[in-house]
């Protein structure tokens, strides 16, 4: 998708990432055209300085040698943990007499995905009069660490009636009561 130059002490921005998603970025070291003397790399890439992230992946880069006009390659697989900010720092240790080791930081913002809602399944068959008892408890967090927090319920449709509680995972309520010979009723509720 295009490559981005990252000078020595320099960040590479990662913009917004998932909670506890692994990310894998892929790293190109040049020696820049008019070196005239091969770049030795020393062992693979380190991590440090890890804020909110958890310890990253690193390959060995292709080569441990680069030839003037040359380039190898290594990646950086990490995990954002919490939402807010992530950042951690790299080094690789080479040869380079000005850039030994050559650092940058890695840093982004962690989204708070947004909970997800169930209202369980559609009920039918329900006898008049009866206790029903909605169900949310499928509803879930995706981000770790997190649960639900409050849970809505409204009704949208059908013969107005009244919920135990609004506010919890399994409100009940009464079904209206309908005379033999009546046409069944719906009642449509919305959980947020």
């Amino acid at each position: 998708s295009g490559s981005t130059l990252i000078p020595d002490n320099g960040t590479d921005l990662q913009g917004t990432k998932p909670a506890g998603v692994a990310e894998t970025n892929t790293y190109t070291i040049n020696n820049v055209s008019g070196a005239i003397c091969p770049l030795n790399l020393t062992g693979t890439p380190t991590a440090s300085n890890l804020s909110n992230v958890g310890t990253p992946t690193i390959s060995a880069p292709g080569s441990s040698t680069v030839n003037p006009g040359g380039s190898t390659t290594f990646t950086v697989t990490y995990t954002p943990t919490n939402v807010g900010t992530f950042s951690f720092d790299l080094d690789v240790v080479n040869d380079d007499a000005d850039e030994n080791p050559y650092d940058f930081a890695i840093s982004g913002t962690v989204a708070n995905n947004p909970p997800v809602a169930n209202a369980g399944p559609d009920q039918t068959g329900v006898a008049s009069g009866a206790t029903v008892t909605l169900d949310g408890s499928g509803s879930s967090d995706s981000d770790p660490g997190d649960s639900i927090a409050s849970f809505v319920w409204s009704q949208t449709a059908g013969t107005t009636v009244s919920l135990s509680n609004n506010a919890i995972a399994g409100p009940t309520f009464t079904a209206p009561s309908l005379n033999v010979g009546d046409p069944s009723v719906t009642l449509t509720f919305e959980l947020t």
